[in-house]
């Protein structure tokens, strides 16, 4: 039997069939007949029902989805999904206290700001324009921040572009003689002296006197493209004897005549002349940031750049000079053009063309 139904309707039938056999009575003969047909057709639908196909066409699925491995993976996403509004559910029932504590809180805030109380209003006005001031303060100081950075980053670029530049000899012959004396004084800083410039003028011979321990330099500088005398040098010779246990150094952009040499060997002043001193700068490695400020813009007006006029020689042919007029504005150029492609702006920039 399929169940306890079945079970009760054949112990049914069965009683029927006895009774109406020992009482031969007709009636009970018909309700007998009629409880087993009952009986058989559920029996018949019970067998059918068993052996019904699934959606998918597979027989007996309907009743056991196991048979069909198309309903069989239907029932697991049916499941899955079950199972994941089950575990938001729990976790929405376990929300932690804070965050419902804040979301009634927020709740309670767009109650007050709906019902447009003006003391709240006020305070919220008041609390946005601070949180404005603060964002403007902030972008002031990131703003004031990145500008002194770009600065920096400019003045470095400057400084390192005018010690490339101060180690070139015809710069050096060219600079003011009081800040040539300042920089030399900052090359014997870098070589871990002490130093310090005596006043311009009645200086006895010393124009910078560097010292570390153990050792004190008395140093003469002249900015000279002519040879450098032995009277200069003599002049330095009889300072080192007023300043004990110093040594001296004469440095010049110069040269130093024979004489000036031998006297400056017997003297011991060591000399360090105008085609020693570029190489001298190069291998200090003097960094950009230990440069003074008070060195930038100190180009001197003899490397300037002189801007040509029309009628003067081209400095590459030795042709006449004419106005032009080209895409960026006016321009000089060569009148051999195209043999000679030299050309100046107004800001006398050299603007090679063509070949």
């Amino acid at each position: 039997m399929h169940n306890w139904r079945d079970g009760l309707w054949a112990v049914g039938c069965s009683l029927a069939f006895l009774y109406a056999f020992r009482t031969r009575s007709l009636w009970v003969a018909l309700a007998s007949g009629a409880f087993v047909l009952i009986y058989a057709s559920q029996i018949v639908g019970e067998i059918e029902s068993r052996r019904a196909p699934c959606r998918h066409g597979v027989r007996g699925a309907a009743r056991s989805p196991d048979l069909c491995r198309a309903c069989t993976r239907l029932n697991e996403e049916r499941r899955l999904v079950m199972v994941r509004l089950e575990n938001e559910a729990r976790l929405r029932r376990n929300q932690p206290e804070d965050v419902r504590r804040l979301a009634l809180e927020r709740q309670e805030q767009e109650a007050q700001l709906r019902r447009n109380r003006p003391e709240d209003v006020r305070r919220l006005a008041l609390e946005r324009q601070e949180q404005e001031a603060q964002l403007q303060r902030t972008f002031e100081e990131t703003e004031r921040g990145r500008r002194q950075a770009a600065q920096q980053s400019l003045l470095l670029a400057e400084k390192a572009k005018f010690a490339e530049s101060a180690a070139d000899l015809s710069f050096l012959q060219a600079m003011n003689p009081i800040l040539f004396e300042q920089w030399i004084a900052l090359l014997f800083e870098h070589q871990g002296y002490s130093v310090r410039t005596t006043r311009a003028s009645g200086d006895g011979g010393v124009d910078v006197i560097a010292q570390k321990p153990g050792e004190t330099l008395s140093i003469q500088c002249k900015r000279y493209k002519k040879a450098v005398g032995v009277q200069e040098v003599r002049q330095l010779g009889g300072a080192l004897h007023e300043f004990k246990n110093t040594k001296g150094v004469f440095v010049t952009t110069g040269t130093f005549t024979a004489e000036a040499l031998r006297y400056a060997r017997e003297a011991s002043i060591r000399t360090i002349d105008g085609a020693q001193l570029p190489a001298l700068l190069r291998a200090s490695n003097l960094l950009p940031e230990n440069i003074p400020s008070s060195f930038l813009g100190a180009i001197p007006d003899a490397l300037k750049p002189k801007l040509l006029k029309p009628g003067a020689a081209c400095p590459r042919c030795g042709k006449k000079l004419i106005r032009r007029r080209g895409a960026y504005g006016r321009f000089l150029g060569c009148s051999a053009y195209p043999a000679c492609s030299f050309t100046e702006s107004k800001l006398g920039k050299v603007k090679p063309r063509g070949g």
